[in-house]
């Protein structure tokens, strides 16, 4: 082929109505009955520069939610024993032993000091 001859590439496709019908997947159907349709119409309606506005406020109240975490985090590990002491008894049972031995201490002074009042 001489050089700077254009060729020209098709791209050879099976239409859709040559392969049949497709029987709807029950697990699609299933997501489709709790779509709200609503939500994606009303976010259509909005401009292109309103909808990448809207998600640059998620991106930033995703990022304040991640920072919240972190500063969390870094405040529980630095007070480790009040950690346990937000813990619902349910799982009280699962505290170290030295903990839970204060922790009887503590409970049985205040059951003395009740009891002397």
């Amino acid at each position: 082929m001489p050089r700077g001859e254009k060729t020209s590439h098709k791209r050879q496709t099976t239409p859709a109505a040559a392969i049949g019908p497709f029987e709807p997947d029950p697990v699609i159907e299933a997501y489709k009955r709790d779509l709200d349709l609503t939500l994606l119409e009303e976010n259509l309606r909005r401009t292109v520069d309103e909808r990448v506005r809207n998600l640059m406020a998620l991106q930033r109240l995703a990022e304040e939610a991640r920072r919240a975490g972190r500063k969390a985090n870094q405040a529980r590990a630095l007070r480790p024993d009040r950690a346990w002491s937000a813990m619902p008894s349910r799982i009280a049972g699962t505290m170290p032993t030295a903990t839970m031995a204060s922790a009887a201490v503590d409970a049985s002074a205040s059951r003395s000091s009740d009891a002397s009042r």
